[in-house]
C-alpha cells in the first residue's frame, strides 16, 4: 500500500528523472563529439557528432552537424550529417534533415523536409535513395 511518504517519494524521482531527460540545454554553440550515456533529449547547437546507445530525440530547437548515432532518434530539429539507429527513425513535422539514414524503420511526418538517402533493415544493399520535400 503507498504511504503519502512512498508517494512523495514516487512523485520527486519522477520529477528528477524527467529533469535529466534533457540532456543538454540551454548553451549557445558547442564544439566537438558527444558521447550520451542516457536517453534523453538534446536542445542545443553541435558542431561534431552525438553518439549514444540510448533513445535520443534532437528537440526542436537543436541544430547538429555532423553524425548522430541512437536506439530509437526522434528529430524535430535541425540536422546535417549521417544518422544511424538500431531502432527507428522519426522525422517530425518542421525538421530539417540532409543525412544518410540508416535504421530497422523510417517514418517521415507531413511538414518535415528532408534529403538523403535510407537504409532500412539490416542489409544495406536495400538502401533507398530519395531526394524529398515534404510541406504541409
Amino acid at each position: 500500500m503507498w504511504s503519502a511518504d512512498k508517494l512523495l517519494s514516487a512523485v520527486g524521482l519522477q520529477k528528477l528523472a524527467d529533469k535529466r531527460r534533457k540532456l543538454v540545454s540551454g548553451y549557445p554553440e558547442l564544439h566537438g563529439d558527444m558521447v550520451l550515456r542516457a536517453p534523453g533529449s538534446f536542445d542545443a547547437r553541435l558542431r561534431g557528432g552525438i553518439s549514444s546507445a540510448y533513445d535520443l530525440q534532437l528537440s526542436s530547437q537543436a541544430e547538429v552537424t555532423g553524425p548522430v548515432t541512437g536506439n530509437d532518434v526522434v528529430v524535430a530539429g535541425q540536422l546535417q550529417g549521417d544518422l544511424t539507429a538500431t531502432g527507428w527513425v522519426r522525422l517530425k513535422e518542421k525538421s530539417r534533415v540532409e543525412a544518410k539514414i540508416k535504421g530497422q524503420a523510417f517514418e517521415l511526418e507531413p511538414g518535415a523536409v528532408f534529403r538523403g538517402a535510407v537504409a532500412i533493415g539490416s542489409d544495406s544493399a536495400e538502401q533507398l535513395n530519395v531526394k524529398l520535400k515534404r510541406s504541409a
